[in-house]
């Protein structure tokens, strides 16, 4: 079974390494899907599983197209290893098919992935990937998406760049909203 992990970095990996980690663990997926969305890097668990389904959450109109347009970056395959350990699903970590070791890890292969938005839509024709569309979520799901993003700074991934994660553009949508 292959290990993938995905990256914007533009520094060339050869080994994930524990001690970068703020916990001691590479963490690595078994899905390529669940890679790619690492590239895309939105917000923590705007992708996320949901019945073995893989969704992304629009929290606002265009959302899902301004976060993964244009974005670049590598999907590498790393090497197998006993010792990987399934990572539960939780508000930490939105996905299933996630797993974690605590050792390094070799990179096998690096794929160039020069158009994430283009990827995935590979995996939305195929069904492995589905969009709930802001215009079809529910107001008071959409208003309590709302105020949990623009409570992030304040959590466990306030060290995240907020123009990366565009969360900018969901405080200036709600703030026209208001």
């Amino acid at each position: 079974m292959p290990y993938y992990n995905g990256t914007r970095t533009d520094i060339p990996i050869k080994q994930f390494k524990t001690e970068i980690s703020k916990d001691g663990y590479v963490y690595a997926t078994t899905s390529r899907l669940v890679a790619l969305t690492y590239i895309a890097r939105v917000i923590p668990n705007m992708f996320t599983t949901q019945n073995s389904q893989e969704i992304f959450i629009e929290p606002i109109p265009n959302f899902f197209e301004n976060t993964t347009k244009g974005v670049s970056g590598y999907v590498y395959i790393l090497e197998e290893k006993d010792g990987f350990e399934v990572v539960s699903q939780n508000k930490n970590c939105g996905h299933q098919n996630v797993v974690r070791i605590k050792e390094d890890v070799n990179v096998k292969s690096v794929e160039y992935i020069k158009d994430v938005y283009e990827e995935l839509q590979k995996y939305i024709k195929s069904g492995e990937l589905k969009i709930w569309r802001f215009e079809t979520l529910d107001g008071d799901f959409v208003n309590n998406l709302h105020k949990t993003l623009l409570n992030i700074e304040k959590g466990p991934h306030k060290n995240w760049d907020a123009s990366l994660n565009k969360l900018d553009d969901i405080r200036e949508y709600v703030e026209q909203k208001q």
